[in-house]
């Protein structure tokens, strides 16, 4: 398969469309995450920040691994009625997700976990829409079911900060009514497609999936469980400062949802013989990148975290490891894409558990010797990272896509601490 797109006028209407709406869509995220810790005070924006991360994780866990399977079964095995298969595991995450919450309220729990729990109904949603636009070909409005969460609680936010109410307890009740609208929106698309829900087809994403989730969720405890290590080590100021950088370094994953949005499908069916010689220029694009934003946020780092409460200081000086590991994250998504296709999950599964206990270890280890660092949890997070990646990336070979120049180009992914310290 060729990658070359030829350009036509159609082509060129769709792709203007599509980087118009997503380019709109991820400016008002990127302007969110600016807004969010200026609402709020530093210990409630720090529990929102914690509330994203286990929503997320605990979503993950409540889907079941239908979405990845559902973006499968329609671009591989050609399966076409995958709308009520979305719509069901969309409502019945959200709806335990709403419940479980409302639960944690009444047994007394704290006001931030029960709104980290009640954040797992609308990260549901976020999921289900975001896999069901990308695999059925709708990119021109991906973009704005991509950070559907952070908008959410941003608008809250706003609204309770007009009426002084800015803290947990108000972003709690916000996320339960979000929660519960996520169940609506669920209900509202399977009755409107009016489409029955087959047996077969439940069981059946659910044995492709599963191990999907499974690998899934071991590498977001790598990518989104680093506020939870945070918050336990270190303090909730730590976790505001943590959260403020990167949210601003969101801006490389922007640049790479443009692309893996708009060429989804195609990126998706990549012939085989294709993917080392595509996943190495794209990390040297990233990368080169990585090093840019780093160089400026150096610079420009008293006006960026201007009213957040964070240092510019103390941010400038971990920016450059966030920018490292968020660049391992690009990495690991690129190459799980394919590990899911080609039914390997299940098999990569276990080794990244053991490279993730393995930097546990050291991390303990350094623990026990002195104070964890901010920085030094960054980079043994990235450090994870890569190694899960380059895992992955031999498992591959039992798909027969084997990486050659993809090899030598994984260690760059450092290279924002190099350009910072130079």
């Amino acid at each position: 398969m060729r990658f070359a797109l030829p350009i036509t006028l159609a082509r060129m209407r769709r792709g203007i469309t599509f980087l118009a709406s997503f380019g709109l869509a991820k400016g008002l995220a990127f302007g969110a995450v600016l807004l969010l810790p200026r609402l709020l005070d530093p210990v409630s924006y720090g529990a929102v920040e914690l509330a994203l991360s286990v929503g997320l994780f605990g979503a993950g866990i409540l889907g079941l691994g239908v979405v990845g399977a559902a973006a499968r079964m329609h671009l591989v095995d050609g399966e076409r009625h995958t709308e009520p298969l979305l719509a069901a595991i969309c409502g019945w995450s959200a709806l335990a997700g709403f419940l479980i919450g409302a639960g944690a309220v009444v047994a007394g729990a704290g006001a931030a976990w029960a709104l980290c729990l009640f954040a797992c109904g609308l990260f549901a949603f976020q999921l289900a829409a975001t896999g069901y636009v990308r695999f059925r070909g709708h990119i021109h409005v991906a973009g704005w079911f991509d950070h559907a969460a952070i908008l959410a609680f941003t608008l809250s936010a706003s609204i309770l900060w007009l009426f002084g109410s800015a803290n947990v307890a108000g972003m709690t009740w916000a996320a339960a009514v979000l929660s519960a609208g996520a169940v609506g929106a669920a209900v509202a698309l399977a009755w409107s497609r009016g489409a029955t829900l087959e047996r077969d087809l439940v069981v059946r994403a659910i044995r492709i999936g599963w191990p999907i989730m499974l690998n899934g969720l071991i590498l977001s405890a790598l990518s989104g469980s680093q506020r939870i290590v945070i918050a336990k080590a270190l303090t909730l100021a730590d976790v505001a400062l943590f959260s403020v950088c990167l949210r601003l370094a969101t801006v490389l994953l922007i640049v790479h949802q443009v692309a893996t949005t708009g060429l989804f499908q195609r990126v998706y069916r990549l012939s085989k013989d294709r993917i080392d010689s595509v996943f190495a220029l794209w990390t040297i694009f990233i990368v080169t990148f990585a090093c840019a934003i780093t160089l400026a946020f150096h610079v420009a780092a008293p006006w960026l975290v201007h009213g957040t409460g964070v240092d510019p200081r103390d941010a400038a000086h971990v920016f450059p490891a966030i920018a490292a590991m968020t660049t391992f994250w690009i990495f690991s998504a690129n190459v799980e894409m394919f590990v899911g296709r080609e039914l390997l999950a299940g098999r990569v599964a276990p080794i990244v558990v053991a490279v993730m206990a393995a930097f546990a270890a050291i991390g303990g280890l350094v623990s026990h010797v002195d104070r964890l660092s901010l920085i030094a949890i960054c980079l043994l997070y990235a450090g994870a990272t890569a190694m899960a990646v380059l895992a992955q990336m031999i498992m591959l070979r039992r798909a027969d896509i084997r990486f050659r120049r993809a090899y030598a180009t994984l260690p760059l992914g450092f290279a924002p601490l190099l350009a910072y310290l130079a």
